[in-house]
């Protein structure tokens, strides 16, 4: 057999594969404009077509998370905490050794919402430390991360300009703009 032949009888039994996916692809999107996103069969060639929701019942998991941020220079040590039930507490360590503090609850939906982000993000798989690379700012001190889920605790160094995963991202959003609900203390009197 020459090389043109091959090349053909490849090609031809490529558009016979295409042209069978094709079908399949046509019959799915008829189904689909049927049906929901349930498991459809029909009586000819048989198609399956099935959802995948991230979205779980979290009611029965326990959580918290702390963000953690020390200031080697100044002294001062910042300490977010979300506890189970939305409880949030703002500590902050003055350099003088002086702790103070400000607290307050989330409403109910809003962390049944943020109990969903960490819970769904999976954080037992990522790295326990994301590093910095290229350029980087050394007046920045590094973010740690605490998350504890079911009695299980998971810990996340996060350098500054280091590139996290998107949900890594929601979650440290998230904790930022429960801090700004927050009147802060201050180191001065």
């Amino acid at each position: 057999m020459n090389r043109r032949t091959v090349l053909q009888s490849l090609g031809s039994g490529a558009l016979f594969v295409s042209a069978g996916c094709t079908e399949v692809i046509t019959k799915a999107r008829d189904i689909s404009s049927t049906s929901g996103p349930s498991t459809t069969t029909t009586s000819e060639p048989t198609t399956t077509r099935s959802t995948v929701t991230t979205t779980s019942d979290v009611s029965d998991r326990t959580l918290s998370v702390t963000r953690t941020v020390k200031h080697g220079q100044t002294g001062l040590t910042r300490v977010l905490r979300v506890q189970e039930g939305g409880n949030l507490t703002y500590e902050l360590e003055c350099p003088d050794g002086r702790t103070k503090s400000a607290s307050d609850e989330l409403p109910e939906d809003t962390w049944t919402k943020f109990k969903r982000l960490v819970i769904n993000a999976e954080v037992k798989d990522f790295s326990a430390e994301y590093e910095c690379t290229g350029d980087c700012p050394r007046d920045v001190p590094p973010t740690r991360l605490t998350f504890e889920i079911d009695g299980q605790s998971t810990d996340v160094l996060i350098a500054a300009t280091a590139d996290i995963p998107e949900s890594l991202k929601a979650i440290l959003t998230e904790l930022a703009s429960f801090e700004e609900q927050l009147a802060l203390p201050t180191c001065e009197e």
